[in-house]
C-alpha cells in the first residue's frame, strides 16, 4: 500500500511540474510577412503613346498609338507582343494612323477595337484573332463583344492601390503609372516619365515593367 501511495504521489507531482513548465514556456509563431512583387524594366518603347495592356490566349499585348507630335491627337493602333512579359516583339501598325481608337478589349473571338476613321464620326470596329492581323467589321461588333471594352487608360483612374504602392517605390519620383494590369501569373505596367524641360520637342516614349507573381 505504501509503495502504491508513493508511486501515485510521485506521478501527480511530476505531472504537475510538467504542466507548470508547459504553461510557463513562451510560445512563438511565424511573423506575418507581405512580399511585394519584384518589378523590373524590360522594354522602352519610343515614338509611341501607351494605350492598353491585354492578355489573350497565353500572349500579352501592349497596344500603342502615334504621339500627338505626329498626328493632331493620338491615333491609330500599334501592337507589341510577348509570350512571357519580358521579351517583346513589335508587330507594327495594325489600324491605320487616321483612325481614332477609343476602346479595346478581349473576347473568345479575339481582340477588338472600337473607334472611328478620319472626320467621320460613324462608329467603326476591328477584330483580330491573333492580335497581329486586324480586320474591319462592316456590320460592327456583335453586341456581346462590347460588354467590357477597355478605354484609353489616360482617362481611367487606377484602383489597385496595393499594387500601385509596390511599383511606385521602384520606378522613381519622375515616373507615372499609365496602365497597371495584374494578369494570371505576372504584373505588367506601362510607365511614362516627366519630359526633360530642355528638350520640349522630344517625341513621347514609355517603359514596360514586369513582375512575376508566382
Amino acid at each position: 500500500m505504501a509503495l502504491a501511495v508513493g508511486t501515485w504521489a510521485f506521478g501527480n507531482l511530476t505531472g504537475f511540474e510538467a504542466e507548470q513548465i508547459t504553461e510557463g514556456s513562451p510560445t512563438t509563431s511565424a511573423p506575418a510577412t507581405t512580399t511585394q512583387p519584384a518589378w523590373r524594366l524590360v522594354e522602352t518603347v519610343t515614338d509611341r503613346v501607351p494605350f492598353a495592356v491585354i492578355e489573350h490566349r497565353g500572349q500579352v499585348f501592349v497596344l500603342t498609338s502615334l504621339p500627338p507630335a505626329q498626328t493632331p491627337q493620338p491615333n491609330g493602333l500599334q501592337v507589341w507582343r510577348s509570350a512571357d512579359g519580358v521579351t517583346w516583339v513589335p508587330e507594327g501598325t495594325v489600324i491605320r494612323p487616321d483612325s481614332k481608337v477609343e476602346s479595346v478589349g478581349s473576347t473568345a473571338l479575339g481582340l477588338f477595337a472600337i473607334g472611328s476613321i478620319g472626320d467621320d464620326d460613324t462608329t467603326r470596329a476591328w477584330l483580330s484573332a491573333d492580335g497581329v492581323k486586324w480586320l474591319p467589321l462592316i456590320d460592327g461588333l456583335p453586341i456581346e463583344l462590347s460588354d467590357s471594352p477597355r478605354s484609353d487608360p489616360r482617362t481611367v483612374a487606377l484602383t489597385d492601390n496595393a499594387s500601385l504602392d509596390g511599383i511606385a517605390s521602384v520606378i522613381g519620383s519622375d515616373a507615372s503609372v499609365v496602365e497597371l494590369e495584374m494578369l494570371t501569373n505576372q504584373g505588367i505596367a506601362l510607365i511614362t516619365r516627366t519630359p526633360d524641360p530642355s528638350r520640349p520637342y522630344e517625341i513621347d516614349s514609355f517603359e514596360i515593367w514586369q513582375a512575376d507573381l508566382n
